[in-house]
């Protein structure tokens, strides 16, 4: 399966303010990272989705997709890339509204606000709410052993 490229949400996107609905981040074999989660609204349960062309290691779990959820993950979750395909670990967020679709992402007033840390991204996430607040989730992901010449983020924006 071919995995999704980085893309923004146009929609909800200004001048000011960037939407993410997938984010991308450099990776390769053997980086380490931690993804923390840092506040849910408690409506409804969220989480997030990442992935790699290949495998991951994540809350105990070896695959090349992983589902976090706020509810059950700790709220550091340590996370290995041990083999890449294209280099790149995909990530966005998630919900489950209750309604039976199990888990939803990539709706039209969805999506991540991308907050920059020295090593790494804190994301405002927003779901479904017809008035966006970007705080249904609060998550950050931190590299700690960066790609020898790679950069944190695949849009390569300063």
């Amino acid at each position: 399966m071919k995995l999704p490229e980085r893309s923004v949400n146009l929609g909800l996107t200004t001048p000011e303010r960037e939407v993410v609905l997938i984010e991308s981040v450099d990776c390769a074999a053997g980086d380490r990272f931690s993804l923390t989660f840092e506040s849910a609204e408690p409506r409804w349960r969220q989480g997030v989705w990442l992935a790699v062309d290949g495998d991951v290691v994540a809350a105990g779990q070896v695959s090349s997709q992983i589902l976090l959820w706020r509810d059950t993950a700790p709220d550091q979750v340590e996370i290995e890339v041990r083999s890449t395909g294209d280099g790149l670990m995909r990530l966005y967020n998630v919900w489950d509204s209750g309604r039976g679709h199990g888990h939803e992402s990539q709706r039209h007033t969805s999506g991540m606000v991308r907050e920059a840390l020295p090593d790494g991204y804190r994301y405002h996430c927003s779901d479904i709410n017809p008035a966006p607040t970007f705080e249904a989730l609060v998550f950050s992901v931190v590299r700690h052993q960066p790609s020898v010449g790679g950069d944190e983020s695949h849009d390569h924006q300063a």
